[in-house]
């Protein structure tokens, strides 16, 4: 019998740790943003998601949801938009296998009441929008499979598959019974 050399064994992908924010107005309209180009390293680039950004050195243990959820309304800073007042509450843990590496996203929820600054605030850039969290308003973005994750975990309706206006817009065809 021939003899293979024994397969090489796997590298440990990397952990990244992520904290997003899932921000809903009174009308129930969830805050998207689209990645950047080079963002990241190009992960995920033009795709739209909830806010997000990487945890560096955050505490394990009972502090760790606190100190990411303050990381999360960072990235909710880092869009330029005012985040005093808000108190972010676990919605729980996504989390994703990529080629290289492994993700995991907690999520935070924050509730806007209706004199709430970011409520009234004109989001009028290519990069940040208010989505009606229904299958077919998200389904006419670019959402990664992550993102659609996300979204449900959060309670959205975020459609399942592949994402897009191509998949929404394709035409059933038509059965023909003879």
């Amino acid at each position: 019998a021939e003899r293979f050399p024994a397969p090489k064994p796997q590298k440990a992908r990397p952990q990244v740790e992520w904290a997003a924010v899932c921000v809903r107005r009174v009308d129930g309209a969830v805050l998207l943003a689209r990645h950047a180009p080079g963002e990241r390293g190009a992960l995920f680039a033009g795709l739209w998601d909830l806010p997000s950004v990487e945890l560096g050195e955050v505490p394990e243990g009972p502090l760790f949801s606190s100190a990411a959820g303050k990381a999360a309304l960072g990235a909710l800073r880092a869009l330029g938009l005012p985040v005093g007042g808000f108190e972010p509450r676990p919605l729980g843990t996504v989390e994703q296998t990529l080629t290289h590496r492994e993700l995991r996203v907690h999520l935070f929820g924050v509730e806007l009441g209706e004199g709430a600054v970011l409520a009234k605030t004109r989001l009028e850039r290519e990069s940040v929008r208010w989505v009606e969290p229904t299958a077919a308003a998200l389904g006419a973005l670019g959402l990664s499979s992550l993102a659609r994750k996300s979204l449900r975990a959060c309670g959205l309706a975020a459609p399942r598959g592949a994402s897009g206006a191509a998949k929404a817009a394709a035409p059933r065809p038509a059965r023909v019974i003879l």
